[in-house]
């Protein structure tokens, strides 16, 4: 009796594990995580639903006069970090910040170069007294 029972678990186990087609009818196989649909069906759908999300969530507001001149006062104000803080030189795609916050050319990106104002020796001291636990002897009296 249990070998029959066995057979009918097998039997009901495979069933649900025979692969589907896509829903889509693209003559993929789909799954249930991906809703009976193929990977590629689904990924469209999905992008599909969020760019319409998206769409609906966008509040299209006009501009007014007020609005447009704080806008342009804001473009005028952001600074591009492509010159060097030392000479003004340009620098092109390799850039060197420093962790004084400003950014140099190859030429000034060492600190006795630029004069930085960043204090690398205390930040290097306590970052080795944070890692370092202090280690003391225990006092063995009894010993002596």
């Amino acid at each position: 009796m249990s070998l029959a029972n066995n057979s009918n678990n097998n039997q009901s186990g495979l069933g649900s594990s025979i692969p589907l087609l896509c829903k889509n009818g693209c003559g993929s196989f789909g799954s249930k995580s991906t809703m009976d649909m193929c990977s590629k069906c689904y990924k469209d759908k999905f992008q599909a639903n969020l760019a319409r999300l998206t769409i609906n969530d966008c509040h299209v507001n006009k501009p007014t006069e007020n609005s447009s001149s704080s806008a342009s006062i804001t473009t005028d104000s952001v600074v591009l970090n492509n010159r060097c803080s030392t000479c003004n030189k340009r620098v092109k795609l390799m850039g060197y910040g420093c962790r004084c916050g400003n950014f140099y050319c190859s030429m000034h990106r060492y600190p006795e170069i630029h004069a930085c104002t960043y204090d690398y020796k205390s930040v290097g001291r306590g970052m080795i007294a944070t890692t370092n636990p202090l280690v003391k002897q225990d006092k063995l009296m009894e010993r002596i």
